[in-house]
């Protein structure tokens, strides 16, 4: 929370992961890609197959020109 209320007084952009990463609705986040392969191999570090996956997730849902 205080990187947002930094980023929000300074008139900056945030990029909040969990809006290609996760299903706010369903209450979910993706750990497992549709290949069935995972998609981080630690805390907060993608797979091959994560990135590309998110990468191609991020591309579809345009993540970079809605913030």
């Amino acid at each position: 929370n205080r990187i947002k209320e930094i980023v929000y007084k300074n008139n900056l952009q945030y990029l909040d992961k969990r809006k290609y990463q996760c299903n706010e609705t369903e209450k979910y986040c993706t750990g497992i890609i549709d290949t069935g392969h995972k998609s981080h191999f630690d805390y907060g570090h993608y797979t091959l197959k994560g990135a590309e996956h998110f990468g191609k997730v991020i591309s579809e849902i345009n993540w970079l020109q809605n913030e």
